[in-house]
């Protein structure tokens, strides 16, 4: 969960460079540029978007497993308290200083200017709306590479298990 929310958050912003630690941004720079960018907005889509994933591993959890209704309500029920414990939490008030930090950390305040600059044209504010929508495709489009490549390293896997076996088994019966 944490990688797909540091996932999210990193592509809704550009590519970042490493900074020069003499020219850290301001603190007050890096908040207006969350403003302007709308991370808390982006923060709140993210927990939507894996409240919706949840809800469909549990769907298919039930319909794999045929369970009555009973065990759906208490799935659901774990659930929703999971969902509230994340987003208490990974909540925009409890991250927005780790942003901060890791921002002034990576950011010249040039870089973060220029952002600001970019960030507030109509291409820019433009980019944010997108950027879910961008990440949704991708990540869907993604997903039908990622079971073969799941289904080959379990092959692999498997296969390096049986050398090591034959490998503990060879000493054995010298």
């Amino acid at each position: 969960m944490k990688y797909v929310a540091a996932l999210l958050f990193a592509f809704s912003f550009s590519s970042p460079t490493l900074a020069e630690p003499t020219s850290a941004p301001s603190p007050a720079s890096i908040e207006k540029l969350m403003v302007v960018t709308h991370s808390d907005r982006i923060m709140d889509q993210m927990f939507f978007s894996m409240d919706s994933m949840m809800r469909n591993l549990v769907n298919q959890s039930v319909q794999q497993n045929g369970m009555s209704k009973e065990g759906r309500l208490v799935l659901d029920n774990y659930m929703g308290r999971i969902m509230k414990v994340m987003r208490e939490e990974m909540s925009w008030a409890k991250m927005k200083p780790i942003y901060v930090q890791v921002y002034a950390e990576t950011f010249t305040q040039q870089e973060v200017d220029d952002m600001l600059g970019f960030y507030a044209t109509p291409s820019g504010q433009s980019m944010i709306e997108k950027m879910p929508v961008v990440m949704q495709k991708s990540m869907a489009l993604t997903q039908s590479h990622v079971a073969p490549l799941m289904q080959r390293m379990q092959r692999e896997l498997q296969q390096a298990i049986i050398e090591v076996k034959a490998q503990q088994a060879a000493p054995a019966a010298k």
